[in-house]
């Protein structure tokens, strides 16, 4: 964490899970930097408050959103195609609790074809036209808001044969 406050004999920082929390940490001379490790998964506070010619300001407070966790998957990720419509259908159940899911990234065999925000992802569906033939492998990746991912997989096989309708042809009646 990195502020600017010019003029300032200290500092007092503090960093919590608790938003009432208090800055209780002096250091005089004043810093203008302070680096927290260990923290765990969740939402933390990280509170700052500055001293000027002896009094102490009001105090900052800072949400911390820490998320080293990647989406966890509720049901298997389905992956249907329908050859005749083109239409690649995934079905997936996917949450994110701490930061939430930011996006999903669509690959068809191994070539990133479609990028989809959290909310086009509606309900947990989404509906995408892919003209395949042959042996496809699907990728869904879904990326947290802090960037972590989880990859699910599947494929499908199309055939990429066009179907026409046809009128039938009127049988041929001999008379002999």
């Amino acid at each position: 964490y990195k502020w600017n406050i010019s003029g300032a004999s200290a500092i007092q920082t503090g960093i919590d899970s608790n938003t009432s929390g208090v800055a209780r940490v002096t250091y005089s001379p004043a810093i203008s930097e302070k680096k927290v490790t260990d923290l765990e998964d969740g939402v933390w506070y990280f509170k700052v408050r500055a001293q000027k010619t002896g009094v102490w300001g009001p105090t900052s407070t800072y949400i911390v959103r820490i998320d080293t966790t990647a989406p966890q998957q509720q049901e298997e990720t389905i992956f249907s195609y329908d050859d005749v419509t083109k239409i690649l259908s995934i079905q997936a159940d996917i949450q994110d609790i701490t930061s939430g899911i930011d996006r999903y990234e669509i690959y068809i065999n191994d070539s990133l074809i479609k990028t989809v925000s959290a909310k086009e992802f509606d309900s947990g569906k989404y509906n995408l036209e892919v003209n395949s033939s042959g042996n496809t492998v699907v990728k869904l990746l879904a990326i947290d808001r802090a960037g972590n991912s989880l990859k699910s997989e599947g494929n499908f096989i199309a055939t990429g044969v066009v179907t026409i309708d046809v009128d039938p042809i009127p049988e041929l009646i001999s008379t002999s």
